[in-house]
């Protein structure tokens, strides 16, 4: 009865093993780099100036443009 636990426990250990490194190896190759679009930024909170009314802004996810990946 041991025995079989035992044998259960190994093949589930590496049925899982194996279905990790296959989960690692599907995530996709990147092939655009994000980086801050610090025109579009600039362009915003110029704009903002120039309006008195205008509320202040605070960038959370700052605006992106992506450029081909490095390869």
């Amino acid at each position: 009865m041991r025995e079989t636990v035992m044998k259960m426990r190994n093949k589930i250990w590496g049925l899982l093993s194996l279905l990790v490194v296959t989960g690692c190896s599907t995530t996709p190759h990147q092939t655009t780099r994000a980086q801050v679009d610090e025109n579009y930024i600039n362009q915003v909170e110029a704009a903002a100036k120039k309006n008195s009314l205008s509320p202040r802004i605070y960038w959370v996810n700052p605006p992106l443009k992506k450029e081909p990946a490095e390869q």
